[in-house]
């Protein structure tokens, strides 16, 4: 029986008292918010971290996520997800870079 539920996922998550058998997501990025990039950051990081906590030992953890570029800095999401993983004795399987090009160009690489 498949159970559908309706609400906040940050709430949800953090109120679930149980773990997570796998997990398949991403974090919004900077500009989906009305964030400061510092604030951003600890957000992106507390997102991950809470899922991660949540996972089954077993479990495994799918980020689809976009390195990006705001005001000439970089956030380098995969990096950030990779260190609160092994931080928390988690280990990285494997790290695919999908695309590879500037933000909103088309080309043959896509």
């Amino acid at each position: 029986m498949r159970q559908i539920i309706v609400a906040d996922s940050l709430e949800w998550l953090k109120n679930y008292n149980k773990t997570l058998p796998n997990v398949i997501t991403g974090i919004c990025d900077l500009d989906e918010t009305n964030m400061k990039m510092d604030d951003y950051l600890v957000f992106f990081k507390n997102i991950a971290t809470l899922i991660f906590k949540k996972l089954d030992k077993n479990g495994y953890a799918i980020f689809t996520q976009t390195d990006r570029k705001y005001n000439k800095e970089w956030i380098d999401k995969s990096a950030i997800l990779t260190n609160i993983a092994l931080n928390l004795g988690l280990k990285m399987v494997w790290h695919k870079i999908i695309l590879n090009r500037g933000v909103n160009k088309t080309d043959l690489f896509r």
